[in-house]
C-alpha cells in the first residue's frame, strides 16, 4: 500500500519497529505472496527469511521477543510448525499481522502482541512489480555493504542482531531497500502499516490503480512498475472469471 494501490498477487514486506520516533526498517524485505488478509504468504525461503526468524526465535527464549497470538483458538506456539502456515516464516509475518491489525489499528489491548525491547513490531507491504521496478530503475546508493546497512538502518539493535555477520549472504536485498528508503523520502512517503485492509473488489483495485498513475504520473520508475501490477491483476482477473 505504500505506493497506493491495492494489493493483490505478489508483495514485498519489511518488519518495521514503533518508537517514539516512529516507524523504522528492522529487517530487509521479504517477498512472497499477498493473501488479501493483511500479509503475504508462500514467503520465500531464502538466506534473509532464515536469519530473521533465527533471531526472533533465539529471542523468544531469551524473553527480549514477545509473540503472543490473542486472535486465534490455535494452541501451537511460534516458532513450532503449525497447520496455519506452511512455514515457520510465515507464522512469523503473520503474527506481526495481527499485532498490526489488531493493536496497532483497531486499538484492541494494552499491550502489543509483539513486540521487542518493549517496542511493537509491525510491517509495511508494497506491491511486488512496483517494489522491483523502483529497486531496477533507481542508482544503488555507493559504499561497502557495511556502509549501506548502517544508512538505512541506523544502528538499529534489531537490525544488527540479525545481519551484521552475514552482510554478503543478503547483498542483493541489502542493496534494494536503501533505493527504496531514498524512493519514499524524496516523495514524501515513509515507512507505515498500511492503512486499508479491507478486500477489494474489480472496480476498487482499478479505481486505486487510476489514482496510483496520476499521483506519480511524473515518475516513471514507478509508471514501469504500475504497468507491471496491472499485467499481474488483468492475469488474475481472467483466472477469476472478472
Amino acid at each position: 500500500m505504500l505506493t497506493g494501490v491495492s494489493l493483490i498477487g505478489d508483495a514485498t514486506c519489511v518488519l518495521l519497529r514503533l518508537r517514539d520516533d516512529g516507524f523504522a526498517p528492522i529487517t530487509l524485505p521479504l517477498t512472497g505472496e499477498y493473501n488479501r488478509l493483511g500479509a503475504i504468504d508462500s514467503v520465500a525461503e531464502k538466506p534473509n527469511s532464515q536469519l530473521i526468524v533465527d533471531f526472533f526465535a533465539e529471542h523468544l527464549r531469551t524473553g527480549r521477543f514477545v509473540a503472543v497470538d490473542e486472535t486465534t483458538v490455535n494452541e501451537t506456539v511460534w516458532p513450532a510448525p503449525s497447520p496455519e502456515y506452511r512455514s515457520v516464516i510465515d507464522g512469523l509475518v503473520g503474527l506481526v499481522v495481527r499485532n498490526t491489525t489488531v493493536w496497532h489499528v483497531l486499538q484492541m489491548g494494552n499491550a502489543p502482541m509483539v513486540a521487542f525491547d518493549g517496542d511493537p513490531i509491525v510491517l509495511s507491504l508494497i506491491s511486488q512489480p512496483v517494489w522491483d521496478a523502483i529497486a531496477a530503475g533507481s542508482t544503488t546508493p555507493g559504499g561497502s555493504l557495511e556502509a549501506l546497512f548502517e544508512k538505512v538502518f541506523h544502528r538499529d539493535s534489531i537490525a544488527h542482531g540479525i545481519y551484521h555477520q552475514h552482510l554478503p549472504e543478503v547483498a542483493m536485498q541489502l542493496r534494494e531497500l536503501p533505493i527504496v528508503d531514498a524512493f519514499l523520502d524524496t516523495y514524501g512517503r515513509s515507512w507505515t502499516p498500511p492503512g486499508d485492509y479491507g478486500q477489494h473488489w474489480r472496480e476498487e483495485i482499478l479505481s486505486y490503480l487510476e489514482r496510483a498513475r496520476e499521483a506519480y504520473r511524473d515518475v516513471p520508475v514507478v509508471l514501469d512498475g504500475l504497468d507491471g501490477y496491472a499485467a499481474e491483476i488483468a492475469q488474475l482477473f481472467a483466472e477469476r472469471g472478472e
